[in-house]
């Protein structure tokens, strides 16, 4: 019998209600059949039949399958299937038939009859299967069946939740007999409380008993299943758990050692000096961090953190990082998450974030401790997060406090050297001249936080766009910011083109080209943007007399 539908999980995704409960009896020779009124109750709709044996012995013929039915056999019958009760004995045959209605508790009602049909067809719903019940869950079904054939005795409240306990009996064995046909269901279920109850002081003999095998068969098949012992796991489990307090919490050692299962704080210390190497004061100052974005190891190093790894657009760091990620690892820009590799740099605490690695946090979170930060709008609020996560909401303020000084400074700079003169940032790629808007990071920081002048044109409002050199005649900007890629052919397209040369910024020897490298994250990330902020300020005072 497989309780276990493409409706999901039983009492969590759909249940079943009773609607009726009969006992028939039949005498030798006699038969009934599904379609059969009931006495009392004529034209009932079941939607579900559980038929149970209680007395005698006779067949169940379930659509072209006949077998034997004794008392404790169970079938399930869905509505529509073809069923039949014979008596082919001398004493009579008893048995208690409980019609009830499957429904969804995600969607309301349960698929309809034709969804059903194709589900039997191919074979998720076994419907010849059955059960043997035990004598206690043969009792719950008389009371059921008394209940309803007395009314004095019915009552619905009552007869619902006997009805309920009387399923998670069912389940219960089913469960049970499933993990006698295959030990490893029995031995893996230990494992999963394990996951959840790895603070609780719990023996091998005990999670043995829970398997219902010798502890030297369960201890046998556990590490064929895990690679470790026991003991081992739980330790390993403990330790994890100890490693995301740490650090994600100010919990004192004494408090984290009790949360993941250790009544003694100095042996748990030891413990955990023996799985990692060092013991839990010394780890928080030998934590391995690693970002998978492409600022996540930037705002980390303004924290006093330097990443163990970074993703990298180019063959170098930016010159403001240079120096201090020697001993940083790169990825490529485009290079997608392996596990494998992640796992080989024996991170700590991973930061991630939800909108690019939602998919990949069990794997990672597997790995090591492994927060995902939700996507914001600016740095500043990445790094408040950052801050939060790491304990160092104070480091983070001052880092947003000293970068909103030096751009009052720069403002100033910049308002002394070009005041009333416009200027557009442009980004040369094999796609074509980006041109930035002001509600684009890049732009906002332009043109919001420096206050620079925004040439009027109604496409710099929004985001920005694509453009073309015409466009550029039209605007006419006494300054470009020009960035470009690696793409000659694109470079040598933009110099070519007959109006190139026709804007006033050229004429004016005012096209100041930017460093592609060290402007790649700029308005993403403090330093990025500070480092560019001073490219800028001296590209433009090279060029006053």
């Amino acid at each position: 019998m497989n309780l276990e539908l493409n409706y999901g999980v039983l009492f969590r995704d759909w249940t079943i209600v009773l609607k009726d409960a009969v006992q028939i009896k039949l005498l030798t020779g006699e038969t009934h059949c599904s379609d059969e009124e009931i006495a009392g109750k004529p034209g009932t709709n079941s939607g579900v039949q559980f038929i149970l044996g209680v007395s005698g012995e006779g067949e169940i013929s379930l659509g072209q399958d006949t077998r034997s039915f004794r008392p404790h056999d169970l079938f399930l019958v869905e509505e529509g299937q073809a069923v039949a009760v014979i008596n082919r004995e001398l004493s009579p045959l008893v048995c208690y038939i409980i019609h009830c209605q499957r429904v969804s508790l995600l969607q309301g009602l349960a698929p309809e009859k034709e969804q059903l049909d194709n589900q039997n067809k191919t074979g998720v719903l076994e419907l010849c299967n059955s059960v043997n019940l035990q004598h206690m869950a043969i009792d719950d079904v008389k009371q059921i069946v008394e209940s309803f054939q007395r009314e004095d005795l019915h009552d619905p409240l009552w007869c619902h939740l006997l009805f309920h306990k009387w399923m998670c009996a069912i389940v219960e064995q089913l469960r049970r007999k499933a993990e006698l046909q295959q030990p490893n269901l029995a031995i893996q279920r230990t494992i999963d409380y394990l996951d959840e109850h790895y603070d609780d002081p719990i023996t091998v003999q005990q999670l043995a008993k829970m398997a219902n095998v010798s502890r030297k068969w369960y201890t046998m098949r556990f590490r064929e299943i895990t690679n470790q012992n026991p003991r081992d796991y739980i330790t390993e489990l403990r330790i994890k758990r100890a490693k995301e307090l740490l650090n994600l919490t100010g919990d004192s050692l004494y408090e984290i050692a009790r949360k993941v299962g250790y009544e003694d704080e100095h042996y748990f210390s030891r413990r955990f000096k023996q799985m990692v190497g060092h013991s839990p004061r010394l780890y928080l100052h030998h934590r391995r961090y690693s970002g998978t974005t492409m600022t996540s190891p930037e705002l980390l190093y303004t924290l006093g953190m330097t990443p163990i790894v970074a993703k990298a657009p180019f063959s170098e760091f930016p010159h403001y990082l240079k120096e201090s990620f020697k001993q940083v690892r790169k990825w490529e820009s485009g290079y997608s998450l392996d596990m494998d590799e992640i796992r080989g740099l024996k991170p700590d605490l991973i930061i991630a974030s939800a909108w690019q690695d939602d998919q990949h946090y069990e794997q990672l979170n597997r790995i090591a401790t492994t927060v995902l930060l939700p996507e914001r709008n600016n740095w500043r609020e990445e790094l408040k997060d950052l801050g939060e996560v790491l304990g160092r909401n104070k480091q983070a303020q001052q880092v947003i406090s000293k970068y909103n000084e030096r751009l009052n400074q720069a403002r100033e700079q910049l308002h002394r050297l070009i005041s009333n003169e416009t200027i557009i940032y442009i980004r040369l790629t094999s796609e074509g001249i980006n041109l930035y808007g002001e509600k684009s990071s890049r732009g906002n920081t332009l043109y919001r936080e420096l206050d620079l002048k925004m040439p009027n044109a109604s496409f710099l409002y929004g985001e920005g766009m694509l453009i073309t050199v015409e466009i550029l005649a039209q605007i006419q900007p006494d300054h470009i910011l020009l960035q470009m890629e690696d793409s000659m052919i694109a470079q040598r397209a933009l110099y070519d083109h007959p109006m190139w040369n026709q804007l006033l910024a050229v004429q004016n020897n005012q096209v100041h080209v930017l460093s592609n490298r060290e402007w790649y994250n700029f308005s993403f990330s403090p330093l990025a943007t500070q480092y560019a902020i001073q490219e800028l300020l001296d590209l433009l005072t090279q060029k006053r007399p």
